[in-house]
């Protein structure tokens, strides 16, 4: 009878890293955020364990070693090599930096500060660190080589309803998620197919740069405003919006959009009496990216300047039509280099045929008058 052989297997919860340091109640405030985040050492002292962080390894008392991989969602090293590389910034190595900064940005936004006037200063230790290695410029939270991309931020609808505008705006213009609290999410953008706006210009950068208390300042665009009709409701939320007659349904689905105004219904309502539009920024794969913004005109003169109010993504898909063919509820638009759904198709067909009509209109979004609205 052959002899049994016993094997040891460890059985672990993927979630202790998470439950043990990730979910303590001393990560969720602000301050500490900046403080780990910039610390070469750290020891946790966990409510069942204490842990240990470097930047080359994590380990818990269970763990000496090392934690395993598949606990940990991004080790502390990776985090440190997208963002502090002082490598020449490439495409592969530029897509690492945005992806990681946006996970941070997402991370931070979800503490709490005390004092909300605290947003800036709080993060700008991290901010400070990243620019004397990168060749690259901080604005307020948004960088000079993904400024367009990181532009089309959005903050979650319960925190934009239960932190209305008045009490956020003011530290930071309309243009850098520092001017609102809540969780912040931005657009996870691998390789962009097509840009309707431009940077032209950007702040000093001593009025929203790393050591700045509070940002002021506003920022050129070259692009195009597509004015929004109507706004429609079900009951508190926004259900579907028009826009030169098109009605376009807000929601996740393959072919749906997504607004995100900032505010409570009442607000959206104040904001629509006084004329939202959409400036689309850029599209990917998979959807087109605008912000949404309402114009301001400036006391004394016959200018009219934009505050940012919010964004709006556009969903449709680039089919490889050969291989795939044109799938049910989809249409080949030769035209563009798309294959939008039914519901953009005809919003995506203008926007994609007329860049150069406008690339014609120039667009500030200048949040220095926040106060006068």
């Amino acid at each position: 009878m052959p002899q049994q052989r016993w094997r040891r297997t460890w059985i672990v919860d993927n979630e202790l890293w998470d439950d043990d340091i990730e979910n303590a109640p001393l990560q969720s405030r602000g301050w500490v955020f900046q403080e780990r985040f910039l610390s070469p050492r750290i020891l946790h002292f966990a409510e069942r364990q204490i842990a240990w962080e470097c930047s080359e390894i994590s380990a818990l008392e269970m763990f000496l070693k090392r934690v395993p991989p598949g606990l940990l969602k991004a080790s502390r090293m990776d985090v440190i090599d997208n963002l502090f590389s002082t490598e020449a910034i490439t495409d592969d190595n530029l897509i690492d930096f945005r992806r990681t900064w946006d996970d941070t940005v997402h991370k931070y936004t979800k503490t709490v500060l005390t004092f909300s006037n605290d947003k800036l200063i709080a993060f700008a230790g991290i901010a400070k660190a990243i620019e004397g290695l990168r060749n690259d410029t901080y604005y307020a939270g948004l960088w000079k080589s993904a400024f367009i991309y990181q532009l089309a931020w959005t903050r979650t609808r319960y925190d934009a309803a239960q932190q209305p505008l008045e009490l956020s705006s003011g530290r930071a213009p309309s243009w850098s998620w520092l001017s609102v609290d809540g969780e912040i999410l931005l657009p996870q953008v691998q390789k962009p197919r097509k840009h309707f706006a431009s940077v032209v210009e950007l702040p000093d950068t001593n009025c929203t740069g790393s050591s700045a208390i509070t940002a002021s300042g506003s920022v050129l665009l070259r692009g195009g405003l597509l004015p929004i009709d109507s706004i429609e409701w079900d009951d508190d939320n926004l259900s579907e919006f028009n826009i030169n007659g098109l009605t376009l349904k807000d929601g996740w689905t393959f072919n749906g959009t997504h607004l995100d105004v900032e505010g409570t219904k009442d607000q959206i309502l104040q904001l629509e009496k006084s004329g939202i539009a959409l400036i689309p920024l850029f599209a990917t794969d998979e959807h087109m990216q605008c912000i949404a913004v309402t114009g301001i005109t400036v006391p004394g003169s016959m200018s009219v300047v934009f505050r940012r109010v919010g964004a709006c993504q556009i969903e449709y898909r680039k089919l490889h039509v050969s291989n795939q063919g044109i799938q049910e509820g989809w249409i080949e638009d030769h035209s563009t280099l798309f294959v939008p759904g039914e519901p953009s198709h005809n919003l995506l067909h203008p926007v994609a045929r007329s860049v150069v009509r406008l690339a014609e209109l120039t667009i500030t979004l200048d949040s220095r008058l926040l106060r006068l609205i």
